[in-house]
């Protein structure tokens, strides 16, 4: 059965990878034919994104001699790319192999689909009014597409006045930068268990710092002062044996009074642990109401929300029309 698992993971790795296959030349061009895994996608030479050729199953390009590298990419799928080296007048069956993209995975951005319909390589998301900024440079609203050189650089998001900043970095590949300033209902509740997480969520920095400093003080207390009514009450009790012990009636005056002390002190722990808890309590439940209380901005709702991996279609018009290029 092991190598029955280990056989089938071999095939899936192998059919991952593009490979070539030789062809019999029947005219004097260069050219490739492909055989798809997939009905059709979009074929970019030498990472010429400005010619996207859409390409089916079987179908033949002509190319130039020499070296070329062969991207191929379609919707909810990884690129295939593979580096092909051509004599003059050669032909070449090309296969690739495409895999399923998980665009909620961390591997989405291993997909360049969306450069040969916008020409951009940076989408910038946020709330729909929001305004946002790319060094400092206003660019549009709600979602922007770049073409940007490879680099760091920052953006601003300003929703009504409340101001969300990250800083990201541009390499090869589509780079899809996610700057929002309110959170969703779901990222605040999910985090209400855990004390100030929620406020964080929310930007109430203040208010997650006070929720933590109550929770860990009232905490802390109670904890000491269960510590030393476990210590008073082993402290009375070799008080009470030594007070059975004594046969000399100024030491068993002085073991009672000793005791008494000990009593009056024990119950005075007990009522500090007793307002600790309280405390906890208190403040622990205060920061679970506050937690489903929304911003003052609102929540931000996810109908409007914009998936560069999913809502790409060849007549989609996105909200923002603005494109711009950086250096």
């Amino acid at each position: 059965m092991k190598n029955l698992a280990v056989f089938i993971l071999g095939i899936a790795f192998t059919l991952s990878i593009p490979s070539i296959c030789f062809a019999q030349a029947n005219s004097d061009s260069t050219s490739l034919r492909f055989n798809l895994s997939i009905d059709s996608g979009y074929l970019v030479l030498n990472d010429d994104f400005s010619n996207c050729i859409e390409i089916q199953d079987g179908d033949v390009i002509n190319v130039t001699d020499g070296y070329t590298k062969v991207r191929f990419m379609a919707k909810y799928f990884y690129d295939s790319i593979v580096g092909v080296q051509l004599a003059k007048g050669e032909q070449k069956y090309l296969q690739l192999n495409s895999r399923l993209l998980n665009s909620q995975s961390k591997d989405a951005n291993k997909s360049s689909f969306a450069r040969c319909y916008w020409d951009s390589n940076v989408f910038i998301l946020s709330e729909t009014e929001s305004m946002l900024t790319v060094n400092g440079e206003e660019l549009g609203t709600h979602h922007i597409r770049l073409k940007l050189e490879e680099g760091f650089y920052r953006t601003t998001a300003d929703y009504k006045n409340n101001i969300a900043g990250t800083a990201f970095r541009v390499e090869d590949g589509i780079t899809v930068v996610r700057n929002y300033v309110r959170p969703t209902r779901g990222d605040v509740y999910k985090k209400i268990l855990v004390p100030g997480y929620a406020q964080i969520a929310k930007r109430q920095y203040l208010k997650s710092s006070l929720f933590i400093t109550g929770i860990t003080a009232f905490g802390a207390s109670a904890l000491i002062f269960d510590n030393k009514i476990t210590t008073g009450n082993k402290e009375y009790d070799l008080l009470r044996i030594r007070y059975n012990e004594a046969t000399n009636p100024n030491e068993v005056l002085d073991i009672i009074a000793k005791s008494v002390t000990k009593m009056d002190q024990i119950k005075s722990y007990e009522n500090i642990r007793k307002i600790s808890l309280i405390g906890l309590v208190t403040v622990y439940g205060l920061n679970i109401i506050d937690g489903f209380i929304p911003p003052k901005s609102g929540f931000r709702s996810t109908k409007f929300e914009f998936n560069p991996y999913v809502d790409f279609d060849k007549s989609l018009v996105p909200t923002a029309t603005l494109k711009v290029s950086l250096k």
